[in-house]
This record gives structure tokens, C-alpha cells and sequence, in this order.
């Protein structure tokens, strides 16, 4: 299982299910605080997931969240839109955009 949210970025591309996303294209820049945290992007489009490490150049939505939720919600263990609701995941920009991104992938549970 995932330990660090480095393990979880590696792990999305082959994770990824492109005929889930369909013709969904964007990029994402996710910002994980807490022990092994920093900055990623996630890019979608053309039926390929691809991420790095650092800011995106134009995302449509920038995520934060701490490490700790980032690997519960990557792991099936935290729903990400209670998350939401109760402020532990923060999402400036497109809401909407992402609210199917975890059905993406199919990503290895505990």
C-alpha cells in the first residue's frame, strides 16, 4: 500500500482507466502539506495521465490537502467529498471539473 503521496503520483499512470475519463482533458495542481509533502501536477488528455512534480502551468483546479487525507483518499479509506464538505480538502477553481477524477483510476486498495 501507498506511504507516501510520492508512491501515489508514481502510480497513476498505468492506474489509469482512460475509458472512464473519456474526453475529459485538464491539469491539476495538487498541494500536499505534512511529512513527505510538496507540489504535483496532474495532467489528463488524450486518453493519458501523466504527473511531475512542481506547479502547473493554467490548472483548472488547485487541491489541497495534507498528506495523511491525500493517501486516505487515494487508498479508499476517506470519501474525498465529505473531505470537502468539512474543509479537510480544499479545492480553488473548477469544483465541477473534478468531482469524477477518483473514478479515473483504479488504483490498489489495503
Amino acid at each position: 500500500m501507498f506511504t507516501t503521496p510520492q508512491q501515489v503520483f508514481d502510480a497513476m499512470p498505468a492506474a489509469f482507466r482512460p475509458q472512464k475519463a473519456g474526453a475529459t482533458e485538464l491539469a491539476l495542481q495538487f498541494n500536499v502539506s505534512g511529512d513527505e509533502g510538496g507540489e504535483w501536477t496532474v495532467e489528463i488528455g488524450d486518453g493519458v495521465c501523466k504527473t511531475s512534480p512542481g506547479q502547473a502551468d493554467d490548472p483548472i483546479a488547485i487541491i489541497d490537502m495534507s498528506g495523511r487525507d491525500f493517501l486516505a483518499v487515494f487508498g479508499g479509506k476517506l470519501n474525498a467529498v465529505a473531505a470537502y464538505m468539512s474543509g479537510r480538502i480544499k479545492v480553488s477553481g473548477d469544483v465541477m471539473s473534478i468531482m469524477h477524477l477518483l473514478s479515473f483510476f483504479e488504483m490498489p486498495q489495503e
